[in-house]
């Protein structure tokens, strides 16, 4: 989890998907057990479903992600990439989620990234 920032206010500030992050010190694993690349009504996702273990960490960084306010970006990584820092509406209590492919992304290599290939 992290916050958003101002454009030079760190060298941890990063642009991810055109809104500037700190980028956390530290990343918790949450274990995926299958990741898909699906299209649907014309949107690119990727499915992903976590192992017990990697919903658990999801639902609680989510909470914490809630509790934190409006600023706070739930920092997701894949390998040594950051894919995303959604702003977190409500905590997830299950263990899958839909990632949006962003137009110049690729699924397929999105996917892979998830699933460490």
């Amino acid at each position: 989890m992290s916050q958003t920032c101002e454009t030079g206010s760190s060298a941890q500030c990063v642009v991810v998907n055109g809104e500037n992050v700190l980028t956390p010190n530290a990343f918790e694993d949450a274990y995926v057990e299958e990741a898909t690349a699906v299209e649907s009504n014309g949107q690119r996702l990727v499915q992903v479903t976590f192992t017990e273990e990697g919903g658990a960490v999801l639902s609680s960084l989510t909470t914490q992600a809630v509790k934190a306010g409006s600023t706070a970006r739930l920092v997701m990584k894949a390998g040594d990439k950051i894919i995303g820092a959604p702003v977190v509406m409500q905590p997830i209590e299950n263990r899958e989620v839909s990632i949006m492919v962003p137009p110049d992304g690729n699924a397929k290599e999105l996917t892979g990234a998830i699933l460490g290939r």
